[in-house]
């Protein structure tokens, strides 16, 4: 058994087998192809940033090509290799900073003042500048946990505290 179905194209009637009838919406490949090319999406390349146009069934795509995706993907990885080389927490380099700073400056909260003269684990050193590298005893403010998180959400204002 056969059923009518009109194409989205053409608008010509074809027939195709009745468990098709749902599924069927083209009359030819051309049509198929025809449709698809007059449908055609935009994006931005985020390799190149070239304006791209192509079928819709490619909007999920991000690159040009296939060599574009490749590039970035390199650019991508030594960004993230760069990451990996600034993140230095728990490293000697840190333990060597942390002795450093209490030659220099209490182990107390400047933000609450609590205490932390025989905990100095429980105390962060917060960059002030956001410079990992700039380790001066000026851009290295000393925070309890608390104080730390509550400073990163934006609830307290360090320069505010320092200046007082």
């Amino acid at each position: 058994m056969s059923v009518s179905v009109i194409c989205k194209s053409c608008n010509s009637t074809f027939s195709v087998p009745m468990h098709r009838s749902g599924t069927a919406t083209f009359c030819s490949k051309q049509c198929q192809n025809h449709t698809q090319y007059l449908n055609r999406v935009k994006f931005t390349c985020r390799g190149c940033a070239k304006l791209v146009e192509a079928s819709p069934s490619r909007t999920d795509k991000k690159y040009c090509s296939i060599e574009c995706r490749s590039n970035s993907a390199r650019t991508e990885s030594v960004r993230r290799q760069l990451r990996k080389q600034r993140r230095y927490r728990n490293s000697n380099r840190s333990r060597n900073l942390r002795k450093w700073i209490w030659e220099h400056k209490a182990k107390k909260c400047e933000i609450c003042s609590a205490d932390y003269s025989a905990h100095d684990y429980c105390l962060d050193l917060h960059h002030i500048d956001n410079n990992c590298d700039n380790n001066t005893p000026e851009n290295i403010a000393v925070l309890c946990a608390p104080c730390h998180r509550k400073l990163h959400k934006g609830h307290v204002q360090l320069c505010l505290i320092l200046a007082s």
